[in-house]
């Protein structure tokens, strides 16, 4: 992350438990991301959502997406407190598809929100890492786009009006308390139905492949929340609804500890399915939160998760 150097971070108590909020201001797809960042006590009962995500792009045929290369005048700097910052790619691309155009977003995100050059700051808000994720009104887990081909200006037009047809603006309105939000305040809309369709198998594989199952921090990322969302473009699922999906089911030989199912959860041994490992490693653990378990066990299941800045 880069910054300005006229920037300057709002001072967290000292006294008290405090974290910084951004929050998105509204804006269409293409518009310069324009934000605010403000500090808050835990006590103040601040309404926000936590990201989880990775630092660098979750999928490797997309690392072609630099800031020099999105085209039109695109770039990954957005503007905190009315000074120039640049956030890597990834964030990037997951505050444009989580800005709504009516509404602030209130956000926390690590890469903001904490100042990383200060190292004593980082050390006591990564202390604090169990209370945020637990505190948010929602976790939301960005898993990215799909491979997208090099077409400049053109392709972010495209991902403007999968924007507006998509269902990841309206999640601000999801921590509104006006009455008349009441439809988006929990997974299902006023008529029953889910945020997005469940996602068909290309979709499925393309989520399995992501980095992001990969992660140490999203252990607890995944685990802690009282509502989890899973973004991927402009389509949302709760935990529950992906989980639940036929797809991920039948990648599997008997169902249980994903929800819906019973037995025991084992993997097919064949190539297609070995990717999806990962992946439902971190979906039966958030299954398990409650149950009481040893460090061994936490050793043995998440020791080959990688611990680095993505």
């Amino acid at each position: 992350m880069t910054r300005d150097s006229a920037f300057r971070y709002p001072e967290l108590q000292h006294d008290a438990d405090s974290i910084r909020i951004l929050t998105l201001e509204p804006g269409r797809f293409l518009d310069q991301l324009v934000c605010r960042l403000t500090a808050c006590t835990f006590a103040s009962k601040p309404r926000y959502v936590a990201l989880s995500y990775t630092w660098e792009t979750p999928y490797p045929d997309n690392e072609w997406l630099l800031p020099d290369t999105l085209g039109d005048g695109v770039s990954t700097n957005i503007t905190v407190n009315g000074v120039p910052y640049q956030i890597q790619r990834n964030l990037y691309m997951a505050l444009l598809y989580l800005r709504s155009s009516e509404h602030p977003f209130n956000i926390w995100v690590d890469a903001v929100c904490i100042d990383q050059s200060n190292i004593q700051e980082r050390n006591a808000q990564v202390s604090l890492m169990s209370f945020i994720y637990k505190r948010a009104q929602k976790v939301v887990t960005w898993l990215g786009t799909r491979a997208l081909p090099e077409m400049g200006g053109d392709l972010f037009r495209a991902m403007g009006m999968d924007w507006a047809l998509g269902e990841t603006r309206h999640l601000a309105a999801s921590l509104s308390s006006s009455s008349d939000q009441h439809q988006y305040r929990d997974r299902k809309d006023s008529n029953n139905n889910a945020w997005s369709r469940k996602p068909d198998s290309d979709t499925m594989a393309r989520i399995a492949e992501s980095r992001y199952w990969r992660r140490m921090w999203v252990v607890q990322e995944l685990c802690l929340p009282r509502v989890l969302l899973f973004v991927y473009e402009s389509r949302v699922w709760s935990y529950e609804d992906l989980c639940q999906s036929k797809v991920l089911q039948a990648r599997v030989k008997e169902r249980g500890s994903l929800p819906g199912g019973s037995n025991t959860f084992h993997h097919r041994t064949d190539q297609d399915d070995a990717r999806f490992e990962a992946m439902s490693l971190l979906l039966r653990a958030r299954e398990a939160r409650f149950k009481l378990v040893t460090l061994e066990d936490l050793v043995d299941r998440f020791g080959n998760q990688e611990c680095t800045q993505i």
